[in-house]
């Protein structure tokens, strides 16, 4: 058998557009290892892979084997065992004698292993590496992991937008078990915006039309998405029961520990109470055995909370389970209604206090993960628990200060980063009014992560761009180093829609490319406007010299004053610059971000 760079590329491309499987008794091994995997099937992919070892030498089918092994190890993986599997996959991948192919692949798993540790940004990294070495479907793939990590990120529209785009791929090539898996991420992207009938309505459309040509825990995914949607809003008791049955018996099939049989053990416990039966405690009881992350856990001992009888406190609870919320990098509907359910707590017996801070660490939370399903249950229930405290967490909340600083006016150093999107006035006229707004909202969402990493703080949005501004130690070159990143989020997204456009470059109205400018010095900040509405304000000419800078930037750059120190800024272009409304000559730095 060659085992030329052709042979393995070729061997990759037919395992992801599911082609015929190679003749060679080598290359059908791995390939039905591969197979497996995919299906989630992993004792039947060891096997696989057993018997490929016999005959193999080494050389390219040996990586191939030693990627497929990791990609079983990894997909096992238990919460304490996973980090191990990224250093042994990260071995592998930083050998220079891999392949071009394989090498993509490993990076592929690469950030698959980095999403399931939470770790989002290296996983971003490693797809992009990803996508600049597949062809073909594995591409697909590729984007459909960077649907995942823009929705950790909080970039919720470019995830369904990218989703979105590879459910159609994947549907007009009759992929039926990668429609079922893309469909899964987006029903549970709406399931987590609060959409529930739009996550229903996916599910039942995967089971309705491809039961059966998908394997076993693919549909057992489905239908425990859709049986948690039908337990939170339907009154079909009717389909309830059915899916229920139906569930249950795909639930005795799978392995026991596998983590999606533990999830549909969590969904048939809600059922069981929601129907009045039993076994509630046991089914929760096998989920905490299957999930072992602490987001899962948090999962489950949540509704082991609601569900099972306790003469446990709710403060004791909150706190004995508070460590699995913290330590998850991402947040989710228990977490919130778990700090909900104390503060109500605290509320009843008189204690605003610990009520008040509960909220306002809910509120951080919730903030941080820029979810609006989970923004709308959290105030919905701050405004019946604390209704005198809303004002001030809204304040709080839209001016990035409290009602004291608001009410005054004071002279600080500060740095203010001004970008915008490039050519938003043109794209504004090619586009829908719904497309204008769209991508002004995706924008907004892209810059969320990147701000709160660097400690910067939102003064307004400008339609197509941003005000933002840092205080306190370093500030200069925390500015920098947001605008520098958020130039690259916002490139790579642009990446990202170019790779779901094809090979003809992708139009203008379409790129999210942004430029910024910098700039470092005393403004005076307060409050602006009337009691019909107010803004909080940088004023000054700081705040004119970021804007003039901004104006210097060509798309993907930033430009910023040269006193401002920092890694981005080493790095930095020194120019000179007679800018309109400032006397003399501006030294600033022109930095390429990519």
């Amino acid at each position: 058998m060659a085992t030329n760079d052709q042979a393995v590329h070729d061997f990759w491309e037919g395992c992801e557009s599911g082609s015929e499987a190679p003749s060679e008794p080598v290359a059908r091994a791995l390939r039905a290892a591969h197979d497996a995997v995919l299906r989630l099937e992993l004792d039947a992919a060891r096997e696989a892979l057993d018997q490929s070892q016999s005959a193999l030498g080494v050389g390219p089918w040996e990586d191939i084997r030693a990627l497929l092994v990791l990609r079983v190890r990894i997909a096992g993986a238990k919460r304490d065992e996973v980090e191990a599997a990224r250093q042994s996959l990260a071995t592998f991948a930083a050998s220079p004698d891999l392949d071009r192919a394989t090498a993509a692949r490993a990076h592929h798993q690469m950030a698959v292993a980095s999403i399931r540790a939470g770790d989002l940004l290296p996983a971003e990294e490693h797809l992009l590496q990803a996508l600049d070495g597949m062809t073909g479907v594995g591409r697909v793939w590729v984007l459909d992991g960077m649907g995942q990590v823009l929705r950790g990120l909080g970039a919720f529209r470019e995830a369904r937008r990218t989703w979105t785009a590879v459910l159609d791929r994947k549907r007009s090539s009759g992929d039926a078990l990668g429609v079922a898996i893309t469909a899964g991420n987006l029903a549970r992207l709406e399931f987590e915006l609060d959409n529930v009938q739009a996550a229903a309505a996916l599910s039942r459309d995967i089971l309705t039309r491809h039961t059966a040509e998908l394997p076993l825990y693919t549909t057992m995914r489905h239908r425990t998405l859709l049986l948690e949607a039908l337990v939170t809003s339907s009154q079909d008791s009717q389909e309830l029961a059915s899916v229920r049955d139906a569930l249950a018996r795909e639930h005795s099939e799978a392995s026991v520990g596998h983590p999606l049989r533990g999830y549909a053990a969590v969904a048939l416990a809600r059922a069981a109470a929601r129907l009045g039966q039993g076994g509630v405690t046991e089914l929760l009881d096998e989920a905490q055995e299957a999930l072992s992350y602490d987001a899962q856990r948090g999962l489950v001992e949540y509704w082991r909370r609601e569900l099972v009888a306790s003469t446990e406190t709710q403060e004791a609870w909150f706190e004995r389970v508070r460590p699995h919320f913290d330590a998850s990098p991402m947040v989710f509907e228990p977490e919130v209604r778990a700090y909900v359910r104390t503060a109500e707590a605290a509320a009843r017996r008189g204690d605003l206090f610990r009520a008040r801070a509960l909220l306002e660490s809910a509120d951080a939370r919730v903030e941080a993960s820029n979810n609006p399903g989970l923004r709308h249950l959290l105030d919905e229930s701050a405004v019946r628990i604390d209704p005198a405290g809303m004002p001030e967490r809204l304040i709080r909340r839209y001016a990035g200060a409290d009602m004291t600083s608001l009410a005054e006016t004071r002279r600080v150093d500060n740095t203010i980063v001004f970008a915008d999107l490039v050519s938003f006035t043109q794209r504004s006229n090619e586009l829908t009014p719904e497309e204008v707004m769209d991508t002004a909202r995706s924008v907004f969402e892209l810059s969320s992560e990147v701000l709160k990493r660097h400690a910067n703080m939102p003064l307004s949005y400008l339609g197509d761009g941003l005000l933002a501004h840092a205080t306190g130690p370093d500030h200069g070159p925390r500015g920098v180093a947001f605008a520098c990143d958020f130039t690259k989020r916002c490139d790579n997204v642009t990446r990202v829609r170019q790779a779901l456009w094809g090979d003809e470059p992708l139009p203008l109205r379409f790129q999210m490319n942004v430029r910024c400018g910098v700039a470092t010095g005393p403004v005076v900040l307060g409050t602006l406007g009337s009691l019909a509405k107010l803004e909080f304000a940088a004023i000054g000419m700081t705040t004119n010299r970021a804007a003039r800078l901004q104006g210097q930037a060509e798309p993907n750059q930033v430009v910023a004053d040269a006193a401002i120190g920092g890694t981005w800024m080493a790095s930095a272009t020194r120019e000179s610059y007679r800018l309109k409304g400032i006397d003399g000559d501006v030294e600033a730095g022109r930095i390429q971000v990519v």
